[in-house]
Protein backbone atom coordinates (compact mmCIF):
# COMPACT_ATOMS: atom_id res chain seq x y z
CA UNK A 1 0.00 0.00 0.00
CA UNK A 2 3.01 2.34 0.47
CA UNK A 3 4.01 2.61 -3.21
CA UNK A 4 0.58 3.32 -4.23
CA UNK A 5 0.12 6.15 -1.48
CA UNK A 6 3.81 7.13 -2.47
CA UNK A 7 3.01 7.23 -6.46
CA UNK A 8 -0.80 9.38 -5.94
CA UNK A 9 1.37 12.00 -3.96
CA UNK A 10 4.26 12.06 -6.68
CA UNK A 11 2.22 12.30 -9.63
CA UNK A 12 0.54 15.64 -7.99
CA UNK A 13 3.99 16.85 -6.52
CA UNK A 14 3.39 19.91 -8.22
CA UNK A 15 2.29 22.58 -6.61
CA UNK A 16 0.12 25.41 -9.71
CA UNK A 17 -3.41 26.08 -9.63
CA UNK A 18 -4.82 22.50 -11.43
CA UNK A 19 -2.56 20.11 -9.76
CA UNK A 20 -3.97 21.97 -6.31
CA UNK A 21 -7.23 21.95 -7.53
CA UNK A 22 -7.16 18.16 -8.39
CA UNK A 23 -5.50 16.73 -5.38
CA UNK A 24 -7.97 18.88 -3.34
CA UNK A 25 -10.97 17.74 -5.04
CA UNK A 26 -10.53 13.84 -5.47
CA UNK A 27 -7.15 12.82 -4.95
CA UNK A 28 -6.39 13.45 -1.09
CA UNK A 29 -9.37 11.25 0.14
CA UNK A 30 -8.35 8.30 -2.55
CA UNK A 31 -4.65 8.39 -0.41
CA UNK A 32 -6.15 8.85 2.44
CA UNK A 33 -8.10 5.60 2.01
CA UNK A 34 -4.88 4.12 1.12
CA UNK A 35 -3.66 5.07 4.20
CA UNK A 36 -6.41 3.75 6.16
CA UNK A 37 -5.22 -0.03 4.67
CA UNK A 38 -1.45 0.23 5.76
CA UNK A 39 0.06 -2.59 7.68
CA UNK A 40 3.08 -2.35 10.06
CA UNK A 41 5.55 -3.29 7.02
CA UNK A 42 3.71 0.14 5.38
CA UNK A 43 4.01 1.97 8.22
CA UNK A 44 7.82 1.10 8.89
CA UNK A 45 8.53 2.01 4.64
CA UNK A 46 6.78 5.65 5.06
CA UNK A 47 8.33 6.34 8.31
CA UNK A 48 11.89 5.15 6.49
CA UNK A 49 10.80 7.26 3.61
CA UNK A 50 9.98 11.12 5.29
CA UNK A 51 12.90 12.39 5.34
CA UNK A 52 13.79 11.94 1.87
CA UNK A 53 10.60 13.92 0.37
CA UNK A 54 10.57 16.97 -0.65
CA UNK A 55 8.52 19.54 1.01
CA UNK A 56 5.66 19.25 -1.12
CA UNK A 57 5.33 15.61 -0.79
CA UNK A 58 5.23 16.37 2.22
CA UNK A 59 2.57 18.71 2.07
CA UNK A 60 0.56 16.22 0.19
CA UNK A 61 0.73 13.70 2.61
CA UNK A 62 -0.09 15.37 5.94
CA UNK A 63 -3.25 16.79 3.86
CA UNK A 64 -3.88 12.80 4.05
CA UNK A 65 -3.97 12.71 7.66
CA UNK A 66 -7.38 13.67 9.60
CA UNK A 67 -7.39 16.80 12.24
CA UNK A 68 -8.49 14.40 14.61
CA UNK A 69 -6.36 11.61 14.44
CA UNK A 70 -5.25 10.05 17.38
CA UNK A 71 -3.70 6.58 15.85
CA UNK A 72 -0.08 6.34 16.83
CA UNK A 73 1.21 5.64 13.81
CA UNK A 74 -0.49 8.87 11.93
CA UNK A 75 1.06 10.65 14.97
CA UNK A 76 4.44 9.40 14.66
CA UNK A 77 4.32 10.25 10.87
CA UNK A 78 3.27 13.78 12.14
CA UNK A 79 6.28 14.38 14.43
CA UNK A 80 8.71 12.76 11.57
CA UNK A 81 6.99 15.90 9.53
CA UNK A 82 7.79 18.70 12.42
CA UNK A 83 11.66 17.82 11.47
CA UNK A 84 10.96 20.11 8.62
CA UNK A 85 12.57 24.20 8.49
CA UNK A 86 9.33 24.71 6.19
CA UNK A 87 7.08 27.13 8.63
CA UNK A 88 4.36 26.27 6.95
CA UNK A 89 4.65 22.23 7.06
CA UNK A 90 5.37 22.83 10.58
CA UNK A 91 2.19 24.52 11.28
CA UNK A 92 0.28 22.38 9.47
CA UNK A 93 1.86 19.02 10.82
CA UNK A 94 1.31 20.93 14.31
CA UNK A 95 -2.00 21.78 13.77
CA UNK A 96 -2.66 18.18 13.48
CA UNK A 97 -1.61 17.39 16.76
CA UNK A 98 -3.04 19.64 18.85
CA UNK A 99 -4.52 17.83 21.23
CA UNK A 100 -1.42 15.94 21.67
CA UNK A 101 0.54 16.04 25.22
CA UNK A 102 4.02 16.53 24.38
CA UNK A 103 5.32 16.21 27.58
CA UNK A 104 6.11 12.76 27.58
CA UNK A 105 7.61 13.49 23.74
CA UNK A 106 11.47 12.56 24.03
CA UNK A 107 11.89 16.05 22.10
CA UNK A 108 9.90 18.27 23.35
CA UNK A 109 12.01 20.77 24.73
CA UNK A 110 13.50 21.33 20.97
CA UNK A 111 10.33 21.12 19.58
CA UNK A 112 9.21 24.18 21.65
CA UNK A 113 12.42 25.87 20.72
CA UNK A 114 11.65 25.49 17.55
CA UNK A 115 8.29 26.69 17.47
CA UNK A 116 9.66 29.70 19.24
CA UNK A 117 12.07 30.31 16.01
CA UNK A 118 9.30 29.74 13.44
CA UNK A 119 7.00 32.30 14.78
CA UNK A 120 8.70 35.69 13.55
CA UNK A 121 9.20 33.76 10.01
CA UNK A 122 5.30 33.10 9.56
CA UNK A 123 3.41 35.63 7.13
CA UNK A 124 0.23 34.08 7.97
CA UNK A 125 -1.98 34.38 10.33
CA UNK A 126 -3.47 31.09 10.43
CA UNK A 127 -0.42 29.51 10.70
CA UNK A 128 0.84 32.36 13.64
CA UNK A 129 -2.53 30.94 15.25
CA UNK A 130 -1.20 27.91 15.36
CA UNK A 131 2.18 28.14 16.71
CA UNK A 132 1.22 30.71 19.45
CA UNK A 133 -1.66 28.01 20.56
CA UNK A 134 0.67 25.04 20.40
CA UNK A 135 3.33 27.45 22.80
CA UNK A 136 0.28 28.94 25.24
CA UNK A 137 -0.80 25.18 25.79
CA UNK A 138 2.74 24.34 26.65
CA UNK A 139 2.92 27.29 29.07
CA UNK A 140 -0.42 26.02 30.68
CA UNK A 141 1.06 23.33 31.82
CA UNK A 142 4.43 24.91 33.34
CA UNK A 143 2.27 27.30 35.45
Amino acid sequence: MYDKLDYNIESYEYDDLETNIAWDNLICDLTSEILNKFIDADWDKLYEEIPKKSIIWKKRFNDCIPETSKDENRIKALLLLLNTDDPELFSDALSKLDGYDFSDYENSVQLYEKAERMLPKLENEYYKYVIKNFLEKKNSRTR
